[in-house]
């Protein structure tokens, strides 16, 4: 059986197990919504860079919107890799740096598709690139969505 985990869930229930660091909103989702835990299954209060789930146990693991909001981007990286199986799939959905969606209060790092060709240790697939209008019909990279393949060492 294939099994996914969401990682820094908010109020998606994408995955057989949720997993998000806040209960309550504390300024940084979206929506603004606290998480109802009737909506979402299998609920696990966790940091996501010291995620506790076996390491290789998830065959899929989803992480959207969460690396802008953590200290260490580069240990939350290696917490998805440690829990995601061998050719296992990681997708990781984030704003480009440039973005509105950037500018929120909630964000202390900011990435361009650059840092993660330096920095990736895993074979990686810029899967989307959402663009929006500026101004005088110039477009700015918005979100950049990614899979990120885990190949055997």
């Amino acid at each position: 059986m294939l099994m996914k985990l969401n990682v820094g869930c908010g109020s998606e229930n994408f995955g057989d197990i949720n997993c998000d660091l806040y209960l309550k909103d504390c300024g940084h989702r979206f929506k603004g919504e606290s998480i109802d835990l009737t909506k979402i299954s299998n609920f696990v209060l966790c940091d996501a860079q010291h995620l506790p789930f076996r390491t290789g146990f998830f065959e899929e693991v989803i992480c959207h919107h969460v690396i802008e909001h953590v200290k260490n981007p580069y240990l939350l990286l290696d917490e998805l890799m440690r829990v995601c199986k061998d050719n296992g799939l990681v997708r990781l959905s984030l704003p480009h740096r440039f973005s509105k969606g950037a500018k929120n209060r909630g964000h202390i790092n900011f990435f361009t598709l650059k840092w993660f060709e330096n920095n990736l240790k895993y074979p990686f697939r810029v899967n989307t690139t959402m663009w929006s209008p500026f101004r005088f019909f110039v477009f700015f990279p918005h979100e950049i969505n990614f899979k990120i393949f885990k190949t055997k060492n």
